[in-house]
């Protein structure tokens, strides 16, 4: 019997189905177990998260238990620690396979975390994974379970996971409060399933009121969408609750979901769901004897509507299976065809992924109520035969199915046939002609087609295409025949190329397409209709003139282009994404209103402009008047260069550093630099070592006020208290300014900050243009906030007024003198902007874009670090501030947003577009609902 060490929540256990615990640590036992698991175990448990580590090794050769299958299906995640060790176990292979099947058929989390181990050695099995391979062949493993570990270990190395180097700097105690905080943000996103045992009704009621009164507090789209998923899975579950309450007998209730319960049936039911991969008895690749049911156990199922079946297999007669079945869901479907006896007539949906079929739809019935099928992942599947016995289908998906080479031509006689997916289907060279003509087909995705040819010239004749997905399909196929002339109909004018495309076109996936600036037209004059551009992966320098022109764009994706330097001119758009570009140096947009309402860069480490936004250039490069505001003028800088944190605010990226020269950060007004060791420059009249607040009066004067200078001395902390906040929606150092005296507050959260090495000190220098917002007699009270991995030694303001005018045009003409000098950066000018005012009267400097805004503001609110923030740090807001927050959060979003963008068409990107992007899978055949 395996043995585990486990940390259960107070609560009592629940059934095999349900989820009991949080976490499941999985790991290598010899290299981690005694040192860095054990230490992620003991914040795990610290954390209040029920968790599972087993506690023995299993001996050489021997297979997974049925303890560890269950282990993991009970789990809400699995955290899979991999180590140099770790390729090399069999049990720890064996158990990556399990889990990220489980992850396949639920929402089950998988968190990899690399540990002393290089992630590209995992995904392409070099190194010391490689070595570790080469044994398992040499002792005769089992080729097809070699090749199912190959394929679990690239798919994991794929997952966003965590590297100890990248994210910790190589301090562990670090990084597993790292992989704790990541864990808990994504679990966060999940509802915990009901725990149901015998709940009274009043308990069910009170769950009712409690749905009710969420729903009749709806809040707005780009906010709230993480809780909308949380709440369908709440309703799901309080749905089964009140069917099982329905009867003690599962035998007498309409619709049955736990196994147990689905063994026998009777006239009553008519939903069911049967999992037998939660009753697997040995290994989960069906390497021991399996549970064959007999069909005649439908026999009295004469009202069965909805059928869930998973890694089941009968033997029998299939006609008695029952005749009224609407939806058929049948995951790794056993059988390689149909059978002809299955009664399916009155079937609306078929979905049977993963199936074992080789061929579908020969020797079946007529089905004139089929309208959905879904047989993607079926690997077998090498034939779909004559479409005619399915005459009304409206969806066909048939992605990854690997071994496809053909579609039938009658697909063209199916008149209403709308969307049409047949991603990663490399074996396909070409599609019927026909099926162009079909005046019904809005959605098309064929991406990873690697193979198909001839079919560009024909999309010209589909009027209703609106969704086209032609990601890697090089363009030069499109170009090109099979003897590598140019197509006399397309020649090698990229306006002719580019004409073929509808006008209707709204949908546009052209990711590692091998497209070169050179490709693109000068205008995309027939796209009006475009909404979404995918031009990731692709070898263009800069923004094609042609994007420019799309007036009607609302989200613009651009991943991993490496060869690209510039974004110059975008056009107004809701979505931008900009990621992983290395030579990505300055964005800039046509004007300011088109600076979009959501905008995503990450990893782009040479990116130092997004004009409107932020710039940061070499402190040797600034202006006389830059650096004599922050008091620079006797400092030396040439060849010294520091570490800089880009706050990620979300868990799906972590924090990035990257080495620069020392540099000058403009954002709102604000002029900032970080210096290395604890000298500060300039003269501050206001110092403090102790409290986060200093409070001083302006001092009347006849010299005018210019802005305010902050500064703090920190160090990077490491340890075992916390003296500081731990949220890590927002920057580690945050800076607030209150003047009392007129109710005007101002919160600055920097682009990015200096991070010092463990134990060494660091300068944040700033300089706030605050000058027509402060006059003598006003009571200012300057706050400074750090996150518990910073501690601060000491920090000071100081008031900055305007020199003499003989000083002021000597400053000016030391500046004409140097062409090398970069002028200060005219972004945003401090002032009471309405964009920026998160509540009455406080303004949010903070990461741009509005609805980021508003995102990293709700994540505060529950908090005590919101009210010392954006309060007064002793009395919480007034009724009516409340109630404006309420709807800042609520509808703020969208009441701003229309401003700038139609309410309709902003309805059909409704999903948080920077937890989208990075999966391109989530952008494939996207469009309205």
């Amino acid at each position: 019997m395996a043995r585990f060490r486990e940390h259960e929540a107070s609560s009592s256990r629940s059934s095999p189905s349900r989820c009991c615990y949080h976490v499941f640590l999985s790991f290598r036992g010899e290299d981690t177990r005694r040192a860095f698991t054990d230490h992620l175990y003991t914040a795990f448990v610290e954390k209040g998260f029920p968790t599972l580590l087993d506690e023995e090794e299993l001996e050489r050769g021997e297979d997974i238990k049925p303890e560890f299958v269950n282990a993991i299906q009970q789990s809400r995640s699995s955290v899979i620690v991999f180590s140099k060790d770790c390729p090399s176990s069999r049990w720890c292979l064996d158990e990556l396979v399990l889990i990220l099947k489980q992850k396949r058929i639920s929402d089950h989390v998988v968190l990899p975390v690399f540990y002393n181990i290089d992630p590209s050695h995992v995904r392409h099995q070099t190194g010391s994974v490689g070595e570790a391979f080469a044994r398992h062949e040499e002792n005769q493993q089992s080729p097809n379970k070699v090749k199912q570990w190959r394929a679990a270990l690239r798919e994991v190395a794929d997952l966003a996971g965590m590297v100890l180097q990248n994210q910790a700097n190589g301090y562990e105690s670090k990084f597993v409060k790292q992989i704790v905080k990541v864990v808990d943000e994504k679990l966060s996103r999940l509802r915990t399933p009901f725990i149901v045992a015998s709940y009274p009704i009043g308990i069910i009621d009170s769950r009712v009121k409690y749905i009710n009164s969420w729903l009749n507090d709806g809040s707005a789209d780009v906010v709230d969408e993480n809780q909308k998923v949380n709440m369908h899975q709440m309703i799901c579950d309080m749905g089964r609750e009140i069917v099982r309450l329905e009867s003690k007998e599962p035998e007498k209730r309409i619709r049955l979901w736990n196994d147990t319960d689905s063994f026998n049936g009777t006239e009553t039911i008519e939903g069911l769901a049967l999992d037998m991969h939660m009753h697997s008895v040995n290994t989960p690749w069906g390497d021991s004897d399996e549970i064959v049911f007999k069909t005649t156990a439908f026999a009295r199922m004469s009202k069965l509507r909805l059928l869930h079946l998973s890694h089941v297999q009968f033997k029998g007669c299939y006609e008695e299976f029952p005749k009224g079945l609407r939806w058929l869901c049948w995951l790794e479907f056993p059988l390689k065809s149909l059978p002809s006896d299955l009664p399916l007539e009155r079937l609306v949906y078929l979905e049977m992924p993963h199936s074992n079929m080789r061929q579908v739809f020969k020797g079946i019935k007529y089905l004139p109520s089929l309208k959905n099928v879904d047989l993607g992942h079926s690997h077998c599947l090498t034939e779909i035969s004559n479409f005619s016995l399915v005459p009304n289908l409206e969806s066909l998906v048939l992605e990854d199915c690997s071994s496809l080479v053909d579609v039938h031509e009658s697909i063209g006689n199916l008149k209403r046939l709308v969307c049409l997916n047949l991603k990663g289907c490399k074996k396909i060279r070409k599609l019927p002609k026909n099926l162009f003509n079909l005046q019904s087909l809005d959605t098309l995705t064929l991406s990873g087609c690697s193979n198909l040819n001839e079919f560009w010239t024909e999309l010209g004749k589909m009027k209703s295409l609106k969704v086209l997905d032609v990601a890697e399909i090089p363009i030069s196929q499109v170009l090109m025949n099979t003897t590598g002339e140019v197509k006399p109909r397309i020649g090698r004018n990229p306006e002719c190329l580019w004409s073929f495309l509808t006008r209707c076109l709204a949908h546009l996936n052209i990711r590692s397409c091998s497209l070169s600036d050179e490709a693109f037209p000068k205008d995309f004059g027939n796209l009006h209709s475009l909404e979404f551009l995918d031009l990731s992966r692709n070898p263009i320098r800069g923004l094609p003139h042609c994007v420019r022109g799309l007036r009607g764009l609302v989200r613009l994706i651009i991943t991993q282009c490496y060869s690209l330097q510039t974004l110059e001119g975008l056009p107004r758009v809701t979505n931008f994404a900009v990621v992983d570009c290395g030579l990505l140096k300055r964005i800039t947009f046509q004007s300011s209103l088109c600076v979009p309402i959501e905008l995503l860069s990450v990893h782009n480490v040479k990116l130092v402009e997004i004009e409107y936004l932020y710039k940061f250039v070499p402190i040797a490069r600034c202006d006389a008047e830059t650096i004599k505001l922050l008091g620079l003028c006797n400092l030396k800088f040439k060849g010294i260069t520091i570490r800089m944190l880009f706050p990620s605010r979300n868990s799906v990226f972590g924090d990035v550093i990257y080495k620069y020269h020392i540099q000058v950060l403009y954002e709102y007004g604000i002029i900032s630099t970080f210096l290395p060791g604890n000298v500060v420059p300039g003269q501050f009249s206001h110092k403090n070592r102790g409290s986060c607040s200093i409070s001083f009066t302006v001092p009347c004067s006849n010299l005018r006020i210019r802005g305010l200078n902050i500064f703090s001395v920190y160090t990077s902390y490491d340890g075992d208290l916390d003296p500081g906040y731990s949220c890590d929606k927002i920057s580690p150092i945050v800076t607030k300014v209150h003047n009392k005296s007129t109710g005007m507050k101002w919160i600055y959260d920097p682009s990015l900050i200096g991070f010092p090495d463990l134990g060494e000190d660091m300068v944040f220098l700033s300089h706030w243009s605050l000058g027509n917002e402060l006059k003598g007699g006003d009571q200012v009270i300057v706050s400074m906030f750090m996150r518990s991995s910073f501690r601060v030694n000491e920090w000071g303001i100081q008031l900055v007024h305007e020199q003499h005018q003989d000083q002021e045009k000597m400053m000016i003409m030391i500046a004409q003198q140097d062409d090398n000098a970069v002028p200060s950066f005219p972004s945003v000018v401090f002032g009471r902007l309405p964009e920026f005012e998160m509540i009455p009267r406080t303004y949010f400097l903070s990461n741009g874009p509005l609805s980021r805004r508003t995102l990293t503001f709700g994540h505060w609110k529950e908090s005590d670090l919101f009210d010392d923030i954006f309060g007064d740090g002793d009395s919480h807001y007034s009724d009516e501030e409340t109630g404006v927050y309420k709807l800042v959060l609520q509808q703020g979003v969208q009441n701003k947003i229309q401003k700038v963008e139609p309410r309709s068409r902003l309805r059909k990107y409704h999903m948080p577009f920077m937890l989208r992007v990075l999966h391109d899978d989530a952008f494939l055949a996207s469009r309205a609902t």
